[in-house]
């Protein structure tokens, strides 16, 4: 895909497979990869931004995914996609106070700059995307 007013290509930095038993290596794969980005004091938010969304794919979808990290230029973005066949997209809805789950897109949303959710028959995709820091 290329950006535009001529800024270069987007580039792939990682593709993750996941599945219940992944979550561990996933986080400690989006570390390693975003550290290199933004601050160190991001990095955690990202992973737990990332961890969530693919928590809900196995939790709530197919039961596994990937997550593909794409470095646009002026951003990081974290595609994390499932198959689990729901004509309907997932809903960011802030957390009922009394509920002890419901609240991983709202943390993932308020972690990263923006969220994308898109369901198409047999795959959903969540979108994230941080505004990496200008170099002055």
């Amino acid at each position: 895909m290329e950006h535009p007013a001529g800024r270069g290509p987007d580039r792939e930095l990682a593709r993750i497979d996941f599945g219940p038993d992944d979550l561990e290596e996933l986080r400690e794969a989006i570390e390693r990869v975003v550290a290199e980005f933004v601050p160190a004091t991001q990095v955690s938010e990202l992973v737990l931004a990332v961890h969530e969304v693919a928590l809900n794919s196995v939790l709530h979808g197919a039961g596994r995914g990937h997550v593909r990290v794409i470095h646009t230029g002026p951003e990081l973005v974290f595609d994390i996609r499932d198959r689990d066949g729901s004509p309907t997209s997932p809903t960011v809805l802030p957390p009922n106070a009394d509920s002890t789950h419901g609240r991983g897109l709202w943390i993932a949303s308020h972690l990263s700059d923006g969220i994308a959710i898109t369901a198409i028959p047999d795959q959903t995709s969540v979108r994230l995307s941080v505004l990496l820091p200008t170099s002055d």
